[in-house]
């Protein structure tokens, strides 16, 4: 048998510039397509072979619509135009386009009371973007008069280091992936199946087709000497993501009524591209400058055409590191021994048949994630700032986002379901979930209310340790459908006109998420402005009742804060 399938979905959005010009709009294109093509071929009534071809191109393209027209503000407060041919802030124009590919092959055989799925699948990846940083300068004058005098103040750009042309972050990444796969259905006893599993994942490393990849290279254990230098490859392959797969099912009593199914395994997964890829923003390849009116020497005038075309003076030489101490460039760098997280899962649950075809379930699920990502501000130290100077531990660079394994998770779950099967007209299903999940860092990006991007000390996770930023203790869900009977004994033609009604509804409660509570200031010294207070007191496990409150205070007055909260202290 081959089946084949294609879909595409053209779409086209026309978005405001976020500025008072109503010429200038901003188009963002979408074309995805799907092809599938599926392959099942019978060798004998015992063994089948299951072979499946995938491409799937996902573009999202914003080429902006003025491209000579640069990123233009006003330095006086209430006089500016934020932004022209751009939206949603300085990283437009976008340009991605992601192509995959797919190749599964999967031989099922029955054997016995064996039944065996050996199978393998290869994974190609190819993504041609730009994720353009300042790429578009950014234009900056005193005032609307000094605009239509063409006196500028200041124009940062991203450009080569060497050249001060400019230089986007466009890259041709690839990645390949494989996967071997071995199961065995084994029915050992009428009342008794085993399922018996093995999986090997390799997800290869991220290269790119012209070599610009670069990030933070050790020296030592300490970032103050590491540099920031060009690779072949970010981090090598992980080879030994082996997963075994363990579960039952047992029918205790032999009569139907009773089910018992368990399980375990590991699970790995992939490192996606936007947590890897964001190491195009770092030098040498290229780095945001700003020539400014107020610099001695410097002459933004001057290097102000449009279009753009750079300029000499935007030239800045790196150093041994990589870096400047003059200029001190960010970089968002990823380990060279990164390795694919994978959790650990298990499973116990009690099914039993009621009257009625009625069933109700009680079900127990842990996972334990282990080497899970985290994106940490790198370049501090507690107490760095005591001399009122954040002189930054490597003072070659700025900030350094690095991403690395760091984090483990645990998740413990209670599930009780009572569900009916569609009969006599109507279904119903009801599930109560109890659980909690804990973990020092939900989202590599950052995520939740009050969680910062990576920790709060880069050298102790254990402090940032706590509530998952989606953990929800309590969750109720429940839904039902009912088949009107009106009209179900009426004539052919009624009741195909007027019956076959049915009425359906679906209810959703659960706890809320937590919250860290955080404020703008810098308690332990270490150059970012996101610390913790200390509590004074317990605080009630629910703060508010909705977003009103928070508007209102959820917190009270402000005069009572001092005994609810207290700055730690500095360092």
């Amino acid at each position: 048998t081959i089946t084949g399938r294609y879909s595409i979905n053209d779409r086209v959005e026309q978005r405001p510039g976020d500025n008072s010009a109503r010429a200038f709009r901003v188009d963002f294109l979408e074309k995805d397509q799907n092809v599938a093509l599926n392959h099942t071929h019978v060798f004998s009534s015992n063994v089948i072979n299951d072979l499946r071809l995938g491409w799937n191109y996902d573009p999202q393209i914003n080429a902006a619509n003025f491209p000579e027209v640069p990123h233009v503000q006003f330095s006086v407060a209430g006089r500016g135009v934020s932004q022209y041919s751009q939206t949603f802030g300085f990283v437009f124009p976008l340009d991605f386009r992601l192509h995959s590919y797919q190749i599964y092959d999967a031989l099922g055989i029955t054997r016995g009371n064996h039944g065996i799925k050996i199978g393998a699948e290869l994974r190609w990846f190819q993504e041609n973007s730009e994720f353009a940083q300042f790429t578009k300068p950014l234009v900056t004058f005193e005032d609307i008069l000094d605009f239509a005098d063409d006196e500028v103040l200041s124009v940062q750009a991203r450009v080569d280091p060497v050249t001060g042309r400019p230089s986007g972050t466009y890259r041709n990444f690839r990645l390949r992936e494989f996967g071997l796969f071995i199961q065995d259905d084994w029915k050992l006893t009428p009342r008794l199946t085993l399922n018996l599993g093995l999986r090997y994942d390799n997800f290869g490393t991220l290269t790119d087709t012209k070599d610009r990849l670069s990030t933070l290279l050790f020296s030592s254990p300490s970032v103050v000497d590491a540099r920031i230098a060009p690779v072949k490859q970010l981090y090598a392959r992980d080879n030994n993501n082996f997963a075994p797969r363990f579960g039952f099912a047992w029918d205790p009593t032999g009569g139907a009524k009773w089910a018992v199914r368990g399980g375990t395994g590991l699970f790995y997964n992939r490192l996606w591209v936007n947590f890897t890829g964001n190491t195009r923003f770092n030098t040498p390849f290229s780095m945001p400058v700003t020539l400014n009116a107020l610099t001695p020497g410097q002459n933004p005038r001057a290097a102000y055409r449009i279009p753009f075309e750079g300029d000499a003076g935007f030239a800045r030489p790196l150093d041994s590191l990589g870096g400047s101490t003059a200029l001190r460039p960010a970089g968002q760098t990823i380990a060279t021994d990164l390795r694919a997280p994978y959790i650990w899962q298990w499973f116990l649950g009690v099914q039993r048949r009621l009257p009625g075809e009625w069933v109700a379930e009680a079900s127990y699920l842990g996972t334990a994630g282990r080497k899970l990502l985290i994106r940490n501000e790198f370049n501090r130290v507690s107490g760095d700032r005591a001399d009122g100077a954040l002189d930054r531990v490597n003072r070659s660079f700025g900030s350094i986002t690095h991403g690395y394994n760091a984090v483990s998770s645990i998740y413990n779950g209670l599930v009780t379901q009572l569900s009916k099967r569609f009969s006599r007209g109507y279904t119903v299903q009801a599930t109560y979930t109890f659980s909690r999940s804990i973990d020092a860092d939900s989202e590599p990006f950052g995520g939740g209310a009050g969680e910062q991007q990576g920790s709060m000390e880069v050298s102790n996770l254990r402090l940032d340790r706590g509530l998952s930023a989606f953990d929800a203790t309590h969750r109720f869900a429940a839904s039902f459908l009912y088949e009107v009977p009106l009209f179900r004994q009426a004539a052919a033609p009624v009741r195909s006109l007027l019956g076959g009604w049915q009425v359906g509804g679906i209810v959703s409660l659960q706890s809320g998420f937590p919250m860290t509570v955080v404020t703008s200031e810098d308690y332990n010294l270490d150059g970012t402005f996101l610390d913790r207070p200390n509590a004074v007191r317990a605080l009630p496990r629910k703060i508010g009742d909705g977003p009103r409150a928070f508007l209102n205070g959820a917190f009270g007055e402000r005069s009572t804060w001092s005994s609810q909260f207290l700055p730690a202290p500095p360092g």
